[in-house]
């Protein structure tokens, strides 16, 4: 739960050699009314704006709910994993309309409101 990561003190291992871009929900919401209603596209990538590692995300999320950011320690990806992943995962688009829709979402600010919704709860 929420509560009991921010009282724990242990460390939490993240992986630092995958790339991804994360999505807010609401976000990526609002950004398919407006592609319906525009009548763009209909095969488009939407994203919130935005990439990192995941040890780069897991920072930045620790840093907005005020957990030491000492806690994040990076890993590698561990080799002996069943699962196959790509070291780079970003999908992206060539659309200027849609690159301009997803700039207006930016993927630090949906981790500050999706943090605020969970201290509310």
């Amino acid at each position: 739960s929420y509560e009991n990561l921010i009282h724990n003190n242990e460390a939490i291992e993240v992986m630092d050699d995958q790339f991804s871009a994360v999505s807010y929900a609401p976000d990526i919401a609002e950004m398919t009314l407006d592609l319906l209603f525009a009548g763009l596209a209909k095969e488009t990538h939407l994203t919130s704006a935005g990439h990192n590692s995941w040890f780069g995300w897991a920072r930045e999320l620790a840093r907005v709910a005020e957990i030491a950011e000492s806690r994040i320690v990076p890993v590698p990806t561990d080799d002996g994993s069943p699962v196959k992943r790509p070291g780079f995962s970003i999908l992206g688009t060539r659309q200027q309309n849609v690159l301009e829709m997803i700039r207006r979402h930016p993927a630090t600010r949906g981790i500050c409101q999706y943090l605020s919704h969970l201290r509310v709860s």
